[in-house]
């Protein structure tokens, strides 16, 4: 996670969007040193309300990529489409 991920969970928690312990899971793993470690697993929904962030540029610019994606991969299957005709 990005400090700016850390911040948007932070702010999601605060103004009660999710509550903390609904969403977040504290499970120890072991690593390869055979150390212990606690780590916060995040469900599903607390993952959606930071993706979907819209006071987030990085998320806006996200969104964005994927429109241009999206209408670029259309334009490009539209082509196709046209030499696939021929």
């Amino acid at each position: 996670m990005t400090t700016s991920d850390n911040l948007d969970v932070s702010n999601i928690f605060s103004s009660g969007e999710l509550d903390r312990d609904s969403v977040v899971s504290i499970l120890e793993t072991t690593a390869s040193d055979d150390k212990k470690y606690k780590t916060k697993f995040f469900n599903l929904d607390a993952i959606i309300a930071v993706g979907y962030r819209a006071n987030s540029y990085e998320a806006f610019r996200t969104q964005q990529d994927r429109e241009y994606i999206s209408d670029f991969d259309r334009e490009v299957n539209r082509i196709k489409g046209r030499i696939d005709d021929q």
